[in-house]
């Protein structure tokens, strides 16, 4: 079986578009983007747990925190396959709880699947960065 690979410089505006369309959905609580982002059986991995879909979706519809804004940082792209690729890199989050502002980091990773002209996320984790 022959393999055709996609060049990184083709995908790597596509991805950091959709890391940023994720994080923008995450502040408004935008569950629809969600839905069509994330594959039916994706999974999100933070230090809170490991989620399936439908636990992130019910948990972002009663999320109490509040990004303002972010950062996407050295965000690096790898190829996994002919269809499937990852973009790693390092968010600074500026978020208010409680009335309260804060920053806080992660190194996030999203594991994406090709399907037909779309990318969809089909792992996506954060560790905290310190």
């Amino acid at each position: 079986m022959e393999v055709k690979w996609f060049t990184i410089d083709l995908i790597r505006p596509i991805l950091l578009r959709l890391e940023k369309q994720a994080w923008e959905a995450n502040q408004k609580r935008d569950i629809g983007f969600y839905r069509k982002y994330f594959t039916h059986d994706a999974l999100v991995i933070s230090p809170y747990g490991v989620f399936d879909r439908q636990t992130f979706l019910n948990n972002l519809s009663r999320k109490t925190q509040s990004f303002q804004s972010f950062s996407i940082e050295q965000p690096r792209v790898m190829a996994l396959g002919e269809n499937c690729a990852s973009i790693s890199y390092k968010a600074v989050v500026q978020a208010l709880r409680s009335g309260k502002s804060y920053t806080f980091s992660v190194f996030a990773s999203t594991v994406y699947l090709k399907a037909g002209d779309d990318w969809r996320a089909i792992i996506h984790q954060q560790t905290p960065a310190g």
